[in-house]
């Protein structure tokens, strides 16, 4: 099956008149959105490359198109194989130098807070593919409504939880 890809780097930008506030769902206007774009491009490219990741999701403020130069990027990675991830965590390399690390337990999502030396914080939440799954558990469900864009959905799972 070939994997859905979602979201592309044109697909973060947006211009909106001055004063305008309104969200504009996975789109964002910060100073800092070329280089969200690029990680994003460049964690979808990754994503695709390994068969184990069954979708990726941008969540939060970034999302809702509410972001600000302070926020972080946060991102839950559904795989098969999430010890993998938590454990190696040279992969984290792939989008930039590490400075600092530091995980983070949100009950079915383990989080890996990475700070890079181009100033993105970026909040890998790694879970597996379940945590898309009906019904919702409670934390999925917030997490979705407070700001939800799929970024690569290789078996389409993610789009149930667009609805």
């Amino acid at each position: 099956m070939r994997p859905e890809v979602l979201l592309s780097a044109k697909d973060f930008f947006i211009e909106l008149p001055k004063g305008d506030s309104r969200s504009c769902g996975p789109m964002v206007t910060p100073p800092n959105s070329p280089k969200v774009a690029e990680f994003l491009s460049a964690l979808k490219a990754w994503a695709a490359s390994r068969a184990d990741i069954v979708a990726v999701a941008l969540v939060g403020s970034h999302a809702r198109g509410q972001a600000t130069p302070e926020s972080d990027v946060d991102i839950v990675l559904l795989t098969m194989r999430p010890e993998d991830y938590l454990e190696d965590r040279r992969w984290l390399d792939r989008f930039g130098r590490v400075l600092r690390q530091q995980p983070e337990d949100w009950g079915r999502v383990t989080a890996l807070r990475t700070w890079y030396q181009d100033g993105l914080e970026v909040e890998f939440g790694i879970t597996t593919p379940d945590w898309a799954e009906a019904p919702l558990d409670e934390g999925t469900r917030q997490v979705v409504e407070a700001g939800f864009a799929p970024v690569f959905d290789r078996k389409g799972i993610l789009r149930t939880l667009k609805s």
